[in-house]
């Protein structure tokens, strides 16, 4: 029998609470739910027991909202951090950028505060390391290249500046990407659908909000002295050539227009998870590329004898957390064992593991075994025949190098 779910609500309005309360009854045997309007008395609670999600209004009785969750954050790091809100001022969402996972407006239905809190946990087993839980929980960003962080920081600093060249930059680079999207994909936007690409999340933003976001809040930095720089740099240009080739695939499948952005940002954030491990421990990820050399054997082989858990689970269980979306989600989680992720239609996982492959191949290297063919798979899903056209689809991309 799985344990139940524990989740601590916090709102001062006692009608909002009693709702939620009358929702959760009917599944009180999977969920252990708790309730308050003070924030003091919350804070007694997370004393006396500990909860996989807070879920709070962020205009609380007793104290700041953003206060309390920061607080969560800093004293219960691998708890889930919701804010379930009404308010949508810019203000509120500039101060909690670096405070809180996730966004949920009122009114929210049970549905949704219990598959976001789902999906999150599910990953959380995937990554089955709780140390390695508590540290991306911890994460408020992740870093950028310096000659990216220079240029961006540059370019919303000129006079009319055009929000789609800001946006061109911020698609560059993988850190500066995944927390425009955690912001704009929150509640707070009220979008009807999942924001994808780094383009359109900095033009829905606004100049404004874009322009404190990167020049006052401080959620961006460049990578540190101590990182393997030249790791870094190849890990940037691969991500960004598994994006080209997986909208290539995407366009060549036929697959609808709105759609093929998706397929550009799941090659984009495929690898995510090397960039957290090469940011939170870059002498520990030095040892990872020594061992793969020396015992030859896969990255992420390697990265689970280090770390107990390897890059794709990293990677997919923060953008889970941070919300973004399943269709980015999944192919970072699956994208070398698309066998736990089987689906009978082409989609944006199958397509980065075989940009994944096709990257190596095209460019002669050998430096991930772990990136080979699916083969059986592809045979029993009868994508086995579209290789050879994937293939020059793939070699049919120019990145003018």
């Amino acid at each position: 029998m799985n344990k139940k779910r524990k989740v601590l609500f916090v709102d001062n309005d006692k009608n909002v609470l009693k709702s939620i309360k009358r929702q959760f009854h009917s599944i009180s045997d999977e969920w252990d739910v708790s309730f308050t309007d003070s924030g003091k008395t919350a804070l007694e609670m997370l004393k006396e027991k500990s909860f996989d999600v807070v879920i709070s209004d962020l205009k609380i009785s007793e104290m700041d909202g953003i206060d309390f969750l920061k607080f969560v954050r800093d004293t219960a790091p691998k708890t889930l951090r919701i804010a379930l809100t009404g308010h949508s001022t810019s203000n509120i969402t500039m101060d909690s950028v670096n405070i809180i996972h996730q966004y949920l407006q009122k009114p929210c239905e049970l549905a949704t505060i219990k598959n976001v809190i789902i999906q999150a946990q599910n990953l959380q087993e995937l990554l089955g390391n709780e140390n390695l839980t508590e540290i991306i929980s911890r994460i408020k960003s992740l870093p950028s290249l310096p000659s990216i962080y220079t240029e961006i920081i540059n370019k919303v600093d000129l006079p009319n500046t055009s929000l789609r060249d800001i946006g061109k930059i911020v698609a560059k680079d993988i850190g500066m990407s995944t927390k425009f999207l955690q912001l704009i994909n929150s509640s707070f936007f009220g979008l009807p659908q999942k924001i994808t690409t780094p383009v359109d999340a900095v033009v829905m933003l606004g100049i404004e909000t874009v322009k404190t976001l990167v020049l006052s809040v401080g959620i961006f930095q460049k990578l540190g002295n101590n990182i393997d720089k030249k790791f870094a740099e190849s890990l940037w240009a691969h991500s960004n050539r598994i994006a080209s080739y997986c909208k290539n695939l995407a366009i060549y499948e036929e697959v609808p227009r709105k759609i093929q952005d998706d397929y550009f940002a799941a090659g984009m954030f495929h690898d995510l998870g090397k960039l957290v491990f090469l940011s939170e421990f870059p002498e520990d990820y030095k040892k990872v590329l020594e061992l793969t050399k020396k015992e030859n054997i896969s990255l992420c082989k390697a990265e689970k004898k280090i770390f107990g858990a390897d890059h794709t689970a990293v990677g997919a269980y923060l953008m889970q957390i941070w919300g973004l979306p399943g269709l980015i989600v999944y192919p970072c989680a699956f994208h070398h064992s698309i066998e736990k992720f089987p689906q009978a239609r082409f989609n944006p996982t199958l397509a980065v593991h075989f940009a994944d492959y096709m990257d190596y191949k095209i460019r002669n290297k050998e430096e991930d075994i772990s990136s080979k063919l699916n083969i059986e798979l592809l045979k029993e899903s009868d994508f086995y025949d579209f290789i050879p056209e994937w293939e020059e689809v793939c070699r049919d991309v120019n990145f003018n190098e």
